[in-house]
């Protein structure tokens, strides 16, 4: 799969073509040296960047300060008082150690007493018998 990734973009790059039976060179070898060399500082550079990503992501996640500010100054903004509204702010509950320690659960809110009366409700009169439906009017037309 990445080695498809990595010829795909080779492609884009105008260094060979490549279908699903062949892949052919498009360049002279010379060219194509450098060509190569460009992507793969181009790679890395990517890589580089993908890796301070991955560890802001890190530090957002375990950080203790307020997670609008830590954004306001990841994109270098100016960081303003905490929010009042995020989870640090709030007060999250307490994480476990361990990825795959449980997560304490929530106690369960206490359940109300029964309802005395199951099914309809009662009548506004109180008596608990059902009212007839009185027959519907028909409307006369209109001349």
């Amino acid at each position: 799969m990445a080695a498809a990734a990595l010829l795909a973009r080779i492609e884009e790059a105008g260094l060979v073509y490549w279908d699903d039976s062949e892949i052919r060179i498009t360049d002279s070898t010379v060219d194509i040296e450098e060509q190569t060399r460009s992507l793969a500082g181009q790679f890395e550079t990517l890589r580089t960047q993908d890796g301070r990503r991955l560890d802001a992501l890190a530090r957002y996640a375990s950080s203790s300060e307020c997670r609008a500010s830590f954004l306001c100054e990841y994109f270098g903004e100016e960081v303003g008082k905490a929010c009042g509204l995020c989870d640090v702010c709030r007060g999250r509950p307490s994480r476990p150690d361990s990825f795959f320690a449980p997560i304490d659960l929530p106690s369960k809110p206490k359940r109300r007493g029964r309802k005395s009366r199951r099914g309809r409700k009662a009548s506004a009169s109180g008596s608990g018998q059902r009212r007839k439906r009185q027959p519907r009017r028909k409307k006369k037309p209109q001349a």
